[in-house]
């Protein structure tokens, strides 16, 4: 499994040349609900990689969501890739809180 160690190794964070500021939810569109789903899982499973890296990772997911519903990308029509995204990260919080008893 790779490990990202940097917030720029995630696929799906941008940073527009000339701009100081990032895009945290930077992905086309794949054109359909499934595609969609599952490219959303495969950044949440790369998040969650990213998390692991220990206390040098930022924390990043409230910008994560924010960027995913703003306007921009509702318009994109990114529900399902979000969907994807919070599913697989809930499901993997449910399953270390049921292992570890939280």
């Amino acid at each position: 499994m790779l490990k990202f160690t940097r917030i720029e190794d995630l696929s799906f964070i941008s940073k527009p040349k000339n701009s100081n500021s990032r895009h945290f939810f930077d992905t086309p569109p794949r054109g359909d609900f499934i595609n969609d789903l599952n490219l959303g899982k495969e950044m949440a499973v790369e998040y969650m990689n990213y998390l692991s890296g220990g206390e040098h990772a930022v924390p990043i997911l409230a910008s994560i969501i924010l960027d995913a519903i703003s306007q921009e990308n509702a318009a994109q029509l990114k529900d399902a890739q979000l969907i994807g995204f919070i599913s697989t990260i809930e499901a993997e919080l449910k399953r270390h809180i049921k292992t570890n008893k939280l």
